[in-house]
């Protein structure tokens, strides 16, 4: 079974290196407005946890954040239940990729 957790760093090796994957940001629409990632899609938690995902791959590694990596984590264990396999929480979450991989990006 793969980790349930990753870090900054192998999200944005992913990303740099172009490897098929998605990018999944949980946060609430407020959040947004704020700061995000341009290759994220978004899907509130309150949609992953009522099963409103349905686009969502099974067959690419699938890197799941939020604020700091709560309901990141709340989404995947609820997505590994549904067969995603391959869903791992970003730890640290935005406010950790803002801090480590893109300090242009507003913090709060």
């Amino acid at each position: 079974m793969i980790d349930m957790e990753t870090n900054v760093t192998d999200l944005k090796n992913c990303l740099d290196n172009n490897t098929p994957c998605v990018v999944l940001d949980v946060r609430e629409k407020w959040e947004l407005d704020i700061c995000c990632l341009e290759k994220a899609k978004h899907i509130p938690l309150g949609s992953i946890l009522s099963d409103d995902y349905a686009d969502l791959p099974k067959d690419k590694p699938l890197f799941v954040f939020c604020h700091h990596g709560r309901r990141s984590l709340q989404a995947v264990c609820h997505l590994r239940d549904k067969g995603y396999d391959n869903a791992v929480s970003v730890q640290g979450g935005i406010h950790a990729w803002a801090c480590e991989a893109d300090p242009t990006l507003s913090t709060y």
